[in-house]
């Protein structure tokens, strides 16, 4: 198994995340080079916003990044 990133809105209530995307690079050192370039973009967490997962190759989360929708649009741009 290798990195992976899993992506979750916040819901409006936040109570709950919501599994929307899922993503990896060809790579695992690129995985987590992508991941932690979010780093810069992280903002506290509050409803409606987007959660990155880092999924270790146990599929276990091994860090989390909450980033805007906007952030996570030039993100999957980059990525798709």
């Amino acid at each position: 198994m290798t990195l992976g990133i899993q992506v979750s809105k916040v819901s409006d209530d936040m109570k709950e995340l919501v599994a929307i995307d899922g993503f990896a690079w060809r790579t695992d050192a690129q995985t987590r080079l992508e991941f932690e370039a979010q780093r810069k973009h992280e903002i506290p967490l509050t409803a409606g916003q987007v959660c990155l997962d880092l999924i270790d190759t146990h599929g276990n989360i091994a860090d989390t990044i909450t980033i805007t929708e906007k952030r996570y649009a030039v993100l999957t741009g980059k990525f798709r």
